[in-house]
Parts: structure tokens; C-alpha cells; sequence
């Protein structure tokens, strides 16, 4: 039986991911849980081109707040997952964080 990351979408490469959240990282692939991540945790794994990986909070079934797509070239890729951006929205009244 073949796994979901082994399904193969173009060459081989090798994927390492940093955590760089005070917090947990769920990671998935396709819509599938690929595991979570602890705070300031760094993984490896194999994967192929064009695949894409998503990074969520508290669940892989919430909104990923991040994603990362293999490339050809180098050979060995490194995500750097950061906390999402946050920017102050002025309502004249109070100032409400929003993310984008």
C-alpha cells in the first residue's frame, strides 16, 4: 500500500522544516495530516517536486496560515515556518489586529 508522500510527483528531494512559533505546527499534505511540529522543532523528510505542504495551528483541519511548494532545484530545500503577519487596522475607535 502506498503512502500519500510517496506518491510521486516529479524527483526526489529531501525537505527540512523549522518551527519558528512559541507554539505547536500541524503540518499537512493535501489536505492530510503529515504530522505537527513543537515549538523551535526542526524535521526532515523525503518528498517530491511540486509537492505542497501546508502549516496550520491547532489543527491541520484549520486554515493553514503558511504553505511551502518542493522546487526543482537544490536538491535539499529548507521551509522556515514563521508566525503568520499581523497588521493594525484603524476603525476611529479601536484598533483591532487583523491577519493577512
Amino acid at each position: 500500500q502506498e503512502h500519500f508522500g510517496d506518491i510521486k510527483t516529479g524527483e526526489a528531494r529531501t525537505l527540512r522544516v523549522k518551527n519558528t512559533l512559541d507554539e505547536p505546527v500541524h503540518i499537512s499534505w493535501e489536505g492530510r495530516d503529515n504530522g505537527m511540529l513543537d515549538a523551535g522543532a526542526t524535521f526532515g523528510l523525503n518528498t517530491f517536486e511540486f509537492h505542497r505542504f501546508k502549516a496550520h495551528t491547532h489543527s491541520y483541519k484549520n486554515k493553514a496560515f503558511a504553505e511551502f511548494t518542493v522546487q526543482s532545484k537544490p536538491h535539499d530545500q529548507f521551509w522556515t515556518i514563521k508566525a503568520p503577519r499581523v497588521h493594525m487596522v484603524h476603525t476611529g475607535e479601536d484598533e483591532e489586529a487583523e491577519e493577512l
